[in-house]
């Protein structure tokens, strides 16, 4: 398998990754791609990652995508308690100074969630 011209990019992401997904964070190829390009500008001060780096990137670290199902990653509850209505409160300022039209859209994508997410080949989502 032919390695990246990139190997230090591609060194920095496989190590941020099984973190972010211990952490059950949902990982896109549009976030993978965000987080290379991160990466490639502060080691090479100019990086622009391109789909077939992230696909190749993918192949190399046996990546693949897996859809979201059940509970085992529940809310943190103290979160729940603390957080949510702190940010419930933000939300309702920020809809307050939007046009109905840009309103509807914003909490139309605010409640649509993925089901699918970037996993190393044979992890459970």
């Amino acid at each position: 398998m032919r390695k990246s011209h990139y190997d230090d990019v591609d060194q920095a992401l496989l190590k941020w990754f099984p973190q972010q997904r211990l952490n059950n964070v949902t990982i896109s190829g549009a976030i993978l791609k965000t987080k290379a390009e991160e990466f490639g500008n502060k080691i090479h001060g100019e990086f622009v990652c391109s789909k077939s780096w992230i696909d190749r990137w993918k192949v190399r670290h046996n990546i693949s995508s897996g859809k979201l199902v059940g509970e085992v990653a529940s809310v943190d509850n103290t979160w729940s308690a603390t957080g949510l209505p702190q940010f419930g409160r933000k939300l309702e300022k920020i809809l307050a100074k939007m046009t109905s039209t840009t309103r509807t859209k914003q909490v139309f994508f605010y409640k649509l969630t993925p089901d699918r997410t970037l996993k190393f080949k044979g992890e459970q989502c």
